[in-house]
């Protein structure tokens, strides 16, 4: 096999591996990535949060706060405010994989302590679940996690009823590129892929 067939039949694979597919990665909010400020309108890697309390926008949840320090699923700082609130977070593209761990302050278990609602593009809700919780020193605490998606919005409805206050924290999500985006990279490694070829071809003549 000639070295200028190698090369060609190398950059062809490379490009159609691009071209196949685009790899998706989970990123993590830690809650550390910015400074303490109130989380409702707040925009950080790719995430919208909203907070509202009684249908009103509200500033009593805020990033990079203290709470209930280090227990299994969350460590300070974390994203704390009023459990009578609403805690919305919104994806500048569709999303999968949502887990975070959630508390509140209480000494007991919770059932349910919290309530999480997905809702798609139109805004419409696609599915739902409640998580439980189980205390560890004065705050309790479980993992919210759902493999359902992809979906456009999660609103986090807390158990007022029994704690005062919630934490969340390491916020995990994966964004999955719309066609559009998918189109655009596929069609720049085929073209990357052609203009190798063509100087592979040319300096080979």
């Amino acid at each position: 096999m000639s070295p200028f067939y190698f090369k060609l039949t190398r950059i062809a694979g490379v490009a159609a591996l691009l071209g196949a597919s685009v790899p998706l990665s989970a990123t993590t909010l830690r809650f550390d990535e910015l400074p303490f400020q109130p989380v409702n309108g707040l925009k950080i890697w790719g995430v919208t949060f909203g907070f509202e309390v009684g249908g009103v926008a509200s500033d009593d949840a805020s990033y990079n706060a203290l709470g209930p320090g280090t227990l299994t699923y969350l460590d300070d700082p974390v994203l704390e405010g009023d459990a009578a609130g609403i805690l919305s977070m919104t994806f500048s593209e569709r999303a999968t994989d949502i887990s975070f761990g959630l508390s509140l302050i209480s000494f007991a278990s919770v059932d349910p302590a919290a309530l999480v609602s997905l809702y798609d593009d139109s805004n419409n809700l696609v599915f739902q679940y409640t998580v439980a919780t189980e205390p560890l020193v004065s705050w309790t605490e479980g993992l919210a996690w759902s493999s359902f998606g992809p979906i456009r919005k999660a609103v986090v409805e807390f158990n007022s009823a029994e704690a005062s206050r919630f934490a969340i924290d390491n916020l995990t999500y994966t964004l999955v590129p719309d066609a559009g985006s998918l189109w655009a990279v596929t069609s720049w490694a085929s073209v990357l892929g052609l203009l190798a070829m063509r100087r592979l071809t040319r300096n080979s003549g």
